[in-house]
């Protein structure tokens, strides 16, 4: 049960195989996404006070966790997050594969040899949290 006010609503995308070939003809796929017919699931939850902070992310959470049971009951979980949609206790790096994380690592420290941007950012899904 929500607390008054909070409104929790999702949006579904969803994401061709065409999309990740388009993808790596223009370069890559560093996100490691398969070549199949997905289904992305986004939760938003606003609420009006701070007493509903909890409250709002175990509805989040109790979402995600219900659909991630019905997606692995069926095989059909595929372990990507996308960072644009995640919450900060997912792990989005680790989703976009072991290869992908070392090539990305690689680049990081080719452009940014003293990995300012990895010290100096405060937060969000970082590499050096990876």
């Amino acid at each position: 049960m929500l607390p008054e006010g909070v409104m929790l609503h999702y949006t579904i995308q969803p994401l061709g195989p065409e999309c990740v070939t388009a993808g790596e003809t223009q370069g890559g796929n560093i996100m490691g996404l398969g070549k199949v017919s997905q289904v992305w699931w986004v939760f938003t939850v606003e609420w009006p006070q701070e007493g509903s902070d909890e409250a709002s992310q175990k509805a989040v959470d109790s979402c995600i966790d219900a659909l991630t049971a019905s997606a692995k009951s069926q095989d059909l979980l595929l372990n990507y997050l996308c960072a644009s949609f995640a919450n900060l206790n997912q792990d989005v790096i680790h989703s976009y594969g072991v290869e992908n994380l070392k090539k990305m690592r690689e680049i990081s420290r080719k452009y940014d040899p003293e990995q300012l941007f990895q010290e100096l950012q405060n937060n969000g899904f970082l590499l050096r949290d990876a």
